[in-house]
């Protein structure tokens, strides 16, 4: 028996709420990690993404290829996913493609484009949700456009109504679509407003040439000359610039103004302070463009 709609949508919520939490727990290990080994944003937001990925594509295929041919959220509606021809389990060709369909390697251009990816690459993925349960609902055998590509079918158990779960269906599509068009839309219209870095570190050390630190403290004895980098994510845009002040115990330091214009697209800015009085500093970057607030680092100078 061919299995119904709803309950394909049903599943998918499932299966996106599930994913969905190993995404997060994902996220919150990468960022711990990263603040221990004090990781550039953009090496946390690649590990990110391909770690995610990773996690979605073993997730879908292992569960199409297993006993039960079914996802976590497909097994609870008691579906299965088998090959249309002759209902023998998909192989792992079929398995990885069928998963490609469903929009997941999208993420994985957000590492290639601009600011403007995540709204743009947010807006294509609700847009392709909606072709594939477009094609699904209108399909006399129920295949979306997936399901054709990899050449699977979806069937469930006969017997089983599932009028009631369509009630189900139709709130938490609301609710997740709703959440979906919310945060697609801040991030695209966001995107719009600046083009500038939406992350920012600042890392203080000893030795480096450009971009690359060495030797990174918080804590410099007196006499040594103190280096800092200030890294972004994305690239700090040709014309754009930063403005950074040096404050000693609370005081700005005046003579220690600097304004820096990006001549081209650049990933950091760097200077050496020569050796400084004993004391805690206070480093405040300010960029423009960008609508992220000043970025500040602190270090202490002893005797």
């Amino acid at each position: 028996m061919l299995a119904s709609s709803d309950r394909r949508y049903i599943a998918w919520i499932i299966d996106w709420i599930l994913l969905g939490i190993g995404f997060l727990v994902v996220g919150l290990a990468i960022a711990a990690l990263g603040s221990r080994l004090s990781l550039l944003p953009s090496i946390e937001s690649g590990v990110l993404v391909l770690l995610s990925e990773l996690l979605s594509v073993v997730y879908f295929v292992r569960s199409w290829l297993g006993p039960s041919r079914a996802t976590l959220g497909q097994r609870s509606l008691k579906l299965q996913v088998r090959n249309a021809a002759d209902g023998r389990p998909m192989t792992a060709p079929e398995a990885i493609l069928r998963w490609a369909m469903l929009g997941y390697p999208l993420a994985i251009l957000s590492l290639f484009l601009e600011r403007s990816a995540p709204g743009l690459l947010g807006v294509a993925f609700l847009v392709l949700g909606c072709v594939l349960l477009a094609t699904t609902v209108i399909s006399r055998t129920k295949q979306g456009l997936h399901d054709r590509a990899a050449r699977s079918l979806v069937v469930q158990p006969a017997g089983l109504r599932s009028g009631g779960l369509l009630v189900v269906a139709l709130v938490a599509s609301l609710f997740i679509g709703g959440c979906v068009i919310v945060f697609g839309a801040v991030a695209f219209f966001d995107s719009l407003v600046s083009s500038g870095p939406n992350m920012q570190s600042i890392g203080f050390g000893r030795g480096g040439s450009e971009c690359d630190l060495t030797d990174q403290a918080r804590s410099f004895p007196h006499g040594v000359p103190v280096r800092f980098v200030m890294t972004f994510s994305p690239s700090l845009p040709a014309g754009g610039s930063a403005k950074s002040k040096l404050s000693k115990d609370g005081t700005e330091l005046v003579d220690f103004r600097s304004t820096y214009t990006a001549a081209g697209s650049t990933s950091c800015i760097h200077a050496t302070y020569p050796p400084l009085d004993v004391g805690h500093y206070r480093l405040e970057v300010t960029i423009s463009p960008s609508m992220m607030p000043p970025s500040s680092g602190e270090f202490d100078v002893t005797p």
